[in-house]
């Protein structure tokens, strides 16, 4: 879980080293580029505000939002133009949720004993933060 944890909260800082090729590779206006993580910006603030409320009441074991997550990293890879990376830069954001989640989600599974030690190993999957940048930068 803490592996899951680290690679989806990753997700949207993957982009922020890989801008100036982004710019590059799509011949863009200077600055223009910025518009990719805003929208994935967009996406997360839409979902924290209306989606992520709503974790409370329902099941939380449906994993389709794993799936969604895959389908939206995959539409960014696969987007042909500038406007439709836009539109998939927006996907991820909208499923960010995963890292607030997954705490909860192992807390209801976990007996008490052990809950705090687990939960301090998934948590330190949000080190995933630091460690995108430098991949991303070699990527990039």
């Amino acid at each position: 879980m803490a592996l899951a944890l680290g690679i989806s909260v990753t997700n949207p800082f993957y982009a922020q080293s890989l801008l100036p090729a982004v710019e590059t590779t799509f011949q863009l206006a200077p600055g223009s580029v910025l518009l990719g993580p805003m929208a994935s910006q967009l996406g997360m603030v839409l979902v924290f505000l209306f989606l992520l409320p709503l974790g409370d009441g329902t099941e939380r074991r449906q994993m389709w939002i794993v799936l969604a997550r895959a389908l939206a990293c995959g539409g960014v890879l696969l987007a042909p133009n500038f406007a439709v990376l836009i539109f998939s830069w927006f996907g991820p954001g909208l499923v960010a949720m995963i890292p607030s989640l997954l705490p909860a989600f192992l807390t209801a599974f976990t007996p008490a004993s052990s809950r705090g030690r687990m939960l301090g190993i998934v948590l330190s999957g949000f080190s995933g933060i630091l460690l995108s940048r430098s991949v991303s930068g070699l990527l990039a």
